[in-house]
């Protein structure tokens, strides 16, 4: 039982925590497309809203389709799927938010929308460090 749970107690344990979990980032330095969605959920579910659309706009759409995901994966791991639900997303929206996310990481890299919180610095990533150390 512990282990179906366990994707929604990392969840919460994240939300609170300020720590780089993003793989993206340990790897090469730079915030990945969904960097700030965490933090934004927090911010919004404590209607700061101004924070929200600082740390990522998006957060709104994002959010909830990520929490459906892990419970609906808690569920079928406890052996108690949850009913299909009554509606499949087409196609043409995921391409869509998926272009919608990486269109608004790319103005965020540019400075646009807030920018990053970080710099940009490839050399900070393991990858980065990696060539550094060959070259």
């Amino acid at each position: 039982m512990f282990a179906a749970l366990f994707p929604l107690l990392l969840l919460a344990v994240i939300a609170w925590v300020d720590f780089p979990l993003c793989p993206f980032r340990v790897l090469t330095g730079v915030d990945c497309p969904g960097c700030g969605l965490t933090r934004a959920t927090g911010a919004m579910l404590q209607l700061h809203i101004g924070e929200m659309l600082r740390l990522h706009p998006l957060a709104p759409i994002f959010a909830p389709l990520v929490i459906i995901t892990l419970v609906r994966g808690a569920a079928r791991s406890l052996g108690r799927p949850l009913p299909p639900l009554p509606f499949r997303v087409p196609d043409a929206v995921w391409i869509g938010l998926t272009a919608l996310l990486l269109g608004l990481w790319a103005l965020r890299l540019a400075g646009y929308l807030g920018g990053v919180p970080d710099p940009i610095d490839f050399s900070h990533g393991l990858i980065g460090r990696a060539v550094n150390l060959v070259f």
